[in-house]
């Protein structure tokens, strides 16, 4: 049960460090719904 949530949380981590990378190389803002999840 802990492996799963761990393996679910690093994929999201992952996902967030790619989306993070992609919009720094296009230089746009992220959208509001992701500022939203990384405040929270």
């Amino acid at each position: 049960m802990l492996k799963i949530y761990i393996s679910c949380y690093l994929i999201f981590f992952l996902v967030q460090f790619l989306n993070f990378r992609y919009d720094v190389k296009s230089n746009k803002k992220p959208p509001i719904r992701e500022g939203k999840l990384r405040l929270n």
